[in-house]
């Protein structure tokens, strides 16, 4: 029997999160093809989103991956019966739950915190897990991730660093 995980882009989800405002208000507000937003210190509470922790929540957040990963869910189901196939979220596996796995299947994970980095890192080198991206666009922005208030918080990428905790 296989383990397979299909893992939904909840911290994408949050920074995509169409509701003013969001990383990409910022984006747009500091950021250019002439200018880097690196020395920028306005409206860093922009930078913070909340991440969605129901299937309602990511189909409100209109990610366009989410669609295909329940499609893969459900055809993995049929086709798959003797194997144990669940979706798990970002929150899931920054939370180590990738150890209960033999094949992940991510999607658009832009924007991941360095413990999930680690955990799927450690999962494919340690583990010998199968790591299957459906998408290039991995791993771009760092954010942290705060379980209390369940919001994700930039803290590199695009071209921006924060300079210190936000």
């Amino acid at each position: 029997m296989v383990k397979i995980g299909v893992v939904l882009p909840t911290f994408t989800a949050a920074a995509y999160n169409f509701v003013h405002p969001n990383y990409y208000d910022w984006y747009n507000e500091y950021y250019s093809e002439n200018s880097s937003p690196s020395g920028v210190t306005t409206d860093l509470a922009n930078l913070t989103a909340a991440v969605p922790t129901t299937q309602a929540e990511l189909h409100n957040h209109n990610i366009k991956y989410v669609p295909e990963a329940e499609k893969l869910y459900n055809h993995l189901l049929a086709a798959r019966p003797t194997d144990t196939i669940s979706i798990l979220t970002d929150i899931d596996i920054h939370n180590g739950a990738q150890v209960n796995y033999d094949i992940l299947v991510i999607f658009h994970e832009e924007y991941v915190t360095q413990q999930i980095y680690n955990n799927f890192k450690s999962f494919v080198t340690t583990q010998g897990g199968v790591l299957v991206a459906m998408d290039g666009n991995i791993f771009f922005a760092q954010v942290s991730y705060d379980p209390s208030t369940h919001t994700a918080t930039l803290v590199s990428g695009h071209y921006w660093q924060a300079s210190n905790k936000l």
